[in-house]
């Protein structure tokens, strides 16, 4: 397990890091009216989300695994995974460093119109879409996934594994709305400070991280397919 663990580690951390979904969610609790309903309601929206996407990863990876050794780290499956998903964020970093706003900044710009009006289960296909345009995690929840999906560990440690992916996924929407309801208004500050700084630097977290982890799934593709 503690093999499958530190291969995946590294992807989660990255995958924690969602300016996106973290400033969505201090939107969502600035609301007038039920924020912490409403809050809860868009972290069910992108968990049962993150699930489906997940279900749908390991059908699609355990289908076009089929036939390869386990836990091998030499399968074209694993090279051409890593390529492509460093590819893409190579891609999404630059975007990010351009002017154009991104659909997840186009998203909550939506969102904040309807705050006053809006009832808890709109933000359920708020979290549902909140989640699909966090495509840097969505990103880094493959290849973590593949790596879970290609261990050679038990059920039960594959499953524990699986579990704080997915965790870590989620945080940036369970760490504020958890706050609040624990701490009540005692958050608003911290929450409010935190706001400011992700708004402000939003643009440049999400263009390192992508950056960073594009050159780490490159690597280790590239080196998967010189030692094949």
């Amino acid at each position: 397990m503690e093999g499958l663990f530190s291969q995946v580690l590294p992807l989660a951390l990255g995958a924690m890091v969602s300016p996106t979904l973290l400033t969505l969610q201090v939107l969502v609790l600035s609301s007038p009216v039920k924020p912490k309903l409403k809050a809860w309601a868009l972290t069910l929206g992108a968990a049962l989300t993150l699930i489906l996407y997940a279900v749908l990863g390991v059908t699609v990876l355990k289908s076009v695994g089929n036939g390869e050794s386990s836990n091998t780290e030499h399968s074209w499956t694993y090279i051409v995974i890593r390529v492509v998903c460093g590819v893409l964020l190579l891609l999404l970093g630059l975007r990010a460093l351009r002017g154009k706003p991104t659909a997840g900044e186009n998203h909550q710009s939506k969102v904040k119109t309807k705050l006053a009006s809006a009832g808890p289960l709109f933000y359920l296909p708020v979290g549902l879409v909140g989640m699909l345009t966090d495509v840097s995690s969505l990103i880094l929840f493959l290849p973590a996934l593949h790596d879970i999906t290609r261990s050679s560990a038990d059920t039960a440690a594959k499953a524990l594994v699986f579990g704080f992916l997915y965790l870590m996924v989620m945080l940036p929407l369970l760490l504020p709305v958890l706050l609040v309801t624990v701490m009540g208004s005692k958050a608003d500050g911290m929450l409010a400070s935190l706001n400011r700084f992700v708004s402000a630097n939003s643009r440049r977290i999400n263009a390192g991280i992508c950056f960073l982890f594009a050159a780490y799934l490159l690597w280790s593709g590239v080196s998967a397919f010189i030692h094949r």
